[in-house]
């Protein structure tokens, strides 16, 4: 038989058996047949679809496969979550819908996915693989992410569900996307992702997350290729020389790392409170022979929440102290490179500095905060708790300060001084670069020197004042050496208004 024949035949064998169950406990589509039309109404996943769980807005997966592919003894998914690899992928149909229309429709390859929640998580997580013996072999383009991550060959449905166990024993969700969502506001590598609502063969499992897949899929969206070396372990270049040189310095590490990279990573996992913080993956690109090792965030669902109950409040926790000194090999790195290098300390805070000025700020943090309430407030859900909200919203607006006192204990910095600016509503100004608008608030390190100017001529502006004193100029060039606030003066009747910016909570 020629290979089309033949593919064509082994897809339809699989769509059947996918929907094979399906057929039979609705016998009104008997007849039907769904697995060889191209229509994506009438795949066994569209079909399942309860019409109350599709909703006008928000976005739905559902997934359906033969039930013996999920909980028969010998070879079912659920019947045996600690199984991985090829040899537990089983045939399904994969729907998805936003806004309640149905936008995909397609077979894939099913599998579970997870670690330790695979056995104590009240439901399961899975993951996806668009094959072309399946008939489709990626993601229907600009779908899913903004079209950011396509190709895409691979999709996690994750659960996203964490106890906490502080009194509380609250499940809380939302995790993830949200830490991953600070740590690419930083400047790190995180997966992107959207929450959904999921069903398992016409069952509702609740609010999910559906993810990236940080592998190969990954790096062909972000880099065009997939030729990486992936470090399932510490590179034994980089392990000889953090036990070989007296002093392991920026300038020494940056032979074989990408510092930048990695401090992003170790600021989002500072700001989030990340307490299993050593999940991410390593990578370097074997096309370059200059290049180096650098990392993707991954599993930070051990944020905000301090499950270990290390500190009397979760925005309390010590991060610095189970980040450091401890085996794993990012800690290793940069242990060394705090104890033996200042230009690195004085590098590290200034991107923690950074990130809590002109990043991650109030307005940021409160939008993320009520997009993802929002999200869980109107889902249906079987694990219905709120309470969490309220400790992650002051987490939220609580973690800067508690960070600046533990960047200050453990980098051997100077004092920090606060830095004010105020001015007529809606002029724009730039502070070293970075745009902000009157009512700013940050925080420098003393010694800092900044430069302060409007973002472009304003006509009406009249001068500077410094702590009351008067500047006489366009621009305020300052060194920091205490707290400072600085006033945009303007002759009456001031810039044209413009629409003021969501006010921070």
């Amino acid at each position: 038989m020629d290979r089309p024949r033949l593919g064509t035949l082994c897809a339809l064998c699989l769509g059947i058996a996918a929907a094979g169950p399906f057929v039979e406990r609705l016998p009104w589509l008997a007849g039907i047949t769904a697995v060889v039309q191209q229509s994506p109404e009438q795949f066994p996943s569209s079909l399942a679809v309860p019409p109350h769980a599709i909703q006008d807005d928000g976005s739905l997966l559902s997934v359906y496969t033969a039930t013996r592919y999920l909980y028969d003894r010998r070879y079912g998914l659920l019947s045996n979550p600690g199984r991985v690899g090829r040899d537990w992928e089983h045939p399904a149909t994969v729907s998805f819908f936003r806004d309640g229309e149905l936008l995909f429709a397609s077979r894939a390859g099913l599998r579970l996915h997870g670690g330790k929640s695979r056995f104590n998580s009240p439901v399961q997580s899975f993951r996806l693989y668009f094959r072309r013996e399946y008939g489709s072999a990626r993601f229907r383009p600009g779908t899913l992410f903004g079209g950011q991550a396509d190709p895409l060959t691979r999709l996690v449905a994750h659960n996203d569900l964490r106890r906490d166990d502080r009194g509380l024993g609250n499940w809380w969700r939302m995790v993830n996307p949200l830490a991953y969502d600070i740590a690419r506001r930083i400047g790190a590598l995180a997966p992107e992702t959207v929450p959904a609502a999921f069903v398992l063969n016409g069952v509702p499992q609740g609010l999910y997350v559906l993810t990236e897949h940080v592998r190969k899929p990954f790096l062909v969206s972000r880099f065009g290729h997939d030729d990486f070396e992936h470090a399932g372990s510490p590179p034994e270049t980089v392990v000889r020389a953090l036990n070989d040189l007296p002093r392991f310095t920026m300038a020494e590490a940056s032979a074989w790392l990408d510092v930048e990279n990695l401090t992003h990573w170790l600021v989002s996992v500072l700001f989030c409170a990340t307490t299993d913080a050593f999940q991410a993956v390593r990578f370097r690109d074997r096309t370059r022979p200059d290049s180096r090792w650098f990392w993707v965030n991954w599993d930070m669902d051990h944020s905000f929440m301090d499950l270990y109950r290390q500190a009397d409040r979760p925005w309390r926790h010590d991060t610095f102290r189970t980040t450091l000194r401890q085996p794993a090999f990012e800690s290793r790195i940069l242990t060394r490179l705090i104890d033996d290098d200042p230009a690195y300390r004085r590098y590290l805070a200034g991107e923690v500095l950074d990130a809590l000025n002109y990043r991650l700020t109030p307005a940021f943090l409160d939008e993320r905060y009520t997009y993802y309430r929002r999200i869980v407030e109107g889902s249906y859900s079987q694990f219905p708790d709120r309470e969490y909200l309220d400790v992650l919203d002051r987490f939220l607006t609580s973690r800067p300060a508690h960070l600046r006192e533990l960047l200050v204990r453990y980098l051997d910095v100077p004092p920090l001084h606060r830095l004010r600016i105020s001015g007529p509503r809606g002029v724009s100004m730039r502070i070293n670069g970075h745009t902000v608008g009157p009512g700013f608030s940050g925080w420098y390190v003393a010694g800092t020197r900044i430069g302060i100017e409007l973002t472009h001529a304003h006509g009406g502006f009249s001068h500077w004042t410094v702590n009351g004193r008067v500047v006489d100029s366009s621009e305020v060039r300052q060194r920091i050496t205490g707290d400072l606030t600085v006033t945009a003066e303007w002759h009456a009747p001031g810039p044209p208004a413009r629409t003021p910016p969501r006010a921070a909570r």
